[in-house]
């Protein structure tokens, strides 16, 4: 993933018309703190269990740190200093006040009891509660991570450092949290697929659409594209791709699901009552207008970027496409919206609920959506007008987000040694 970003940065660079410092360039390129830490516990059982914590403070030039949380016994601090980077041109991007910030526990927390998972997150808080808070860094959830454990972080803060809900976002809605905040990231990508089909190619209405991940962000984004009209053909998680030319039922499908209380397309008995299914690397071969990786990093690959025909990808995962991949779908006159732009839809929630929380208020679902709408329709407008015919979204979304960066920074910055 390092690799990638830092090979990203490099074609912004090059496109950028002013020349850079090498001071410029280091500041937006790597992180201003790096926390590392340590959390003990004792299991029911009388184990002992030692997790590595993270916390990447990458850059707060306009304003405090801002990133998920993620518990997984595979987050690394490299990790957290990609997808903290990725954060501070998603806010400078979209013109919020924030910076970019991301973090992690090595644990998982299906494997934990309630009481051991409490006692993970005091720890937590215990160790960073001077790093953090609603204008210093502003954790969110992520994967292995949700409103309930937000809940913790905000209550075990409060105790130490008093009451203080703008510390995190991604809260349960009782306890300060914002109405539509689960569905933004999906509402956000779906949105960004919409503007980019009726812009190069037809209404959305016409579209197919695959989309690799059916976690929250990709069954948000299935079930908002097919509210819109568009036919939703494939859909995968890391098991099974579920196909159907003539268009998954998305809402039938989603009802199961909640029905059925289950999480995953592999835990439906049924699938065939869908369409036909097979394993999860189908999803690259399935005829569609639009593929959205929502799954993790690096699946679309030199290899598997090949097997696509759609025309648009919309990156609704972080860092899912190559630099490999990136460079065969601009030679080959494919249209990429990149992650910092088609999965900004979660931040600017983010940004609502802490401003909400700030102005001690709470909004309606249908006035959250129409602000989340609003803010991504205005970045969407001027990454359109202001990127060239020569250019690619990526790269003018990332300049769009470096240049803003740079105005940011400190007079000195600007002086070549």
């Amino acid at each position: 993933m390092k690799e990638t970003l830092q090979s990203f940065y490099k074609d912004a660079f090059a496109k950028i018309d002013k020349d850079l410092t090498e001071q410029q360039k280091f500041l937006i390129e790597n992180p201003q703190k790096k926390i590392s830490f340590e959390i003990p516990l004792v299991r029911s059982n009388g184990q002992l269990d030692v997790f590595k914590g993270f916390r990447v403070q990458h850059n707060n030039l306009n304003g405090p740190f801002k990133g998920g949380l993620r518990f997984s016994p595979n987050v690394t601090m490299e990790h957290c200093e990609v997808l903290a980077s990725l954060m501070t041109l998603k806010t400078s991007l979209t013109g919020l006040p924030f910076g970019g910030g991301k973090g992690g526990v090595t644990c998982n927390p299906k494997k934990l009891s309630n009481k051991e998972l409490s006692e993970v997150v005091d720890k937590l808080v215990n160790t960073i509660h001077t790093s953090i808070g609603s204008k210093i860094d502003i954790p969110a959830p992520d994967m292995g991570t949700n409103a309930e454990i937000m809940k913790m972080i905000f209550q075990s803060y409060s105790q130490t450092r008093g009451y203080s809900p703008g510390v995190v976002t991604g809260k349960p809605i009782h306890m300060s949290g914002l109405k539509g905040r689960n569905e933004a990231t999906g509402k956000g990508a779906a949105l960004i697929a919409k503007w980019t089909f009726e812009k190069h190619f037809d209404k959305i209405d016409t579209s197919k659409v695959s989309i690799q991940g059916f976690g929250n962000v990709g069954k948000f984004t299935a079930k908002f594209l097919s509210d819109m009209g568009a036919k939703i053909v494939a859909v995968s998680n890391s098991s099974k791709c579920l196909y159907n030319e003539k268009g998954i039922e998305i809402d039938k499908l989603l009802e199961n699901l909640e029905k059925e209380q289950k999480n995953s397309l592999s835990q439906i008995d049924d699938l065939s009552i869908y369409g036909e299914h097979e394993s999860s690397d189908k999803i690259f071969e399935i005829s569609s207008n639009i593929f959205i990786p929502a799954a993790t990093e690096n699946t679309i690959t030199d290899k598997t970027v090949k097997l696509l025909s759609a025309d648009i990808i919309i990156e609704a995962a972080n860092m899912p496409t190559t630099h490999l991949a990136d460079k065969w779908l601009q030679t080959n006159n494919k249209i990429l919206v990149p992650d910092i732009l088609a999965s900004a839809g979660g931040v600017i929630a983010s940004y609502f609920e802490w401003s909400q929380n700030a102005q001690n208020e709470q909004w309606e679902k249908s006035e959250v959506y129409k602000k989340i709408e609003k803010k991504l329709s205005d970045t969407w407008s001027y990454v359109v007008n202001s990127k060239k015919k020569k250019n690619t979204y990526r790269e003018t979304c990332y300049m769009i987000a470096i240049e803003r960066l740079i105005k940011s920074m400190p007079l000195s910055y600007s002086e070549s040694n």
